[in-house]
């Protein structure tokens, strides 16, 4: 696919690092009409208050939602309404698979995220089957952090990789060190502190990138659009 069928989406975060409220104000002043959207770390009244702040933000678009736990379909159905999302993506720990359940109906909009897969050993072939999950959301930051320390992981995620188309990225930073790498320790990060963590994306196998490829970091919207102007260079010279 060529880059420029692909949709490249600021991140709205939500971690406890990432203001929420101070990106809302970003967006009316950078008059961002298009996002995505990460409220990984919202209670169900807290992203009551998030999207009554949106709805007057200048936002018109929302292509893609995390979503966590508590998430209602009335919730689903309201961003897809209000804000025109497409796809959806959840976790595959227990908690994420009750939910992927109990959304049943929107199985075809939601993809189910890698993450520390030393950790996250419901991520694999059988769970996508058993919960009829349409395919992956594949955090390219996660991706590269399983290949440098957890070759079982590794395996398992090439497996499901080789399978299940993805849907959407999460682009994160990645700090190679060779040491840390050899010890086990995690080199992906949601704080992009110099464009060089970036740079491992030019190794990442080219069909691993999807339509939708979202900035999920905890720097200011204006600091992300510095970084999405390197990105948009880096899949330039690689798509």
């Amino acid at each position: 696919m060529s880059n420029d069928k692909k949709q490249l989406l600021f991140g709205l975060t939500t971690t406890p690092k990432s203001n929420w409220r101070d990106k809302v104000a970003e967006i009316k002043e950078l008059g961002l009409k298009e996002i995505a959207l990460l409220p990984t770390c919202l209670s169900y009244e807290e992203r009551q208050d998030l999207y009554k702040l949106l709805e007057t933000s200048g936002v018109v678009n929302i292509p893609y939602v995390h979503l966590r736990q508590d998430f209602f379909s009335e919730e689903l159905d309201y961003l897809m309404e209000r804000f025109k999302t497409k796809i959806f993506s959840c976790h595959a720990n227990p908690e994420h698979l009750v939910l992927l359940d109990s959304l049943a109906r929107y199985a075809s909009l939601i993809y189910v995220e890698n993450g520390d897969l030393r950790k996250d050993l419901f991520f694999n072939k059988d769970t996508f089957t058993k919960h009829q999950a349409i395919g992956v959301c594949l955090d390219l930051a996660h991706y590269q952090n399983t290949k440098d320390t957890d070759k079982p992981g590794y395996r398992r995620l090439l497996s499901v990789l080789a399978d299940l188309p993805i849907g959407v990225n999460h682009i994160s930073g990645y700090k190679h060190d060779i040491f840390n790498a050899l010890i086990g320790k995690r080199g992906d990060s949601h704080w992009i502190s110099s464009l060089k963590d970036l740079e491992y994306l030019k190794t990442v196998p080219l069909n691993y990138f999807s339509k939708y490829i979202v900035l999920e970091v905890e720097n200011s919207l204006l600091e992300q659009q510095e970084i999405m102007k390197y990105l948009k260079l880096i899949l330039a010279n690689i798509l």
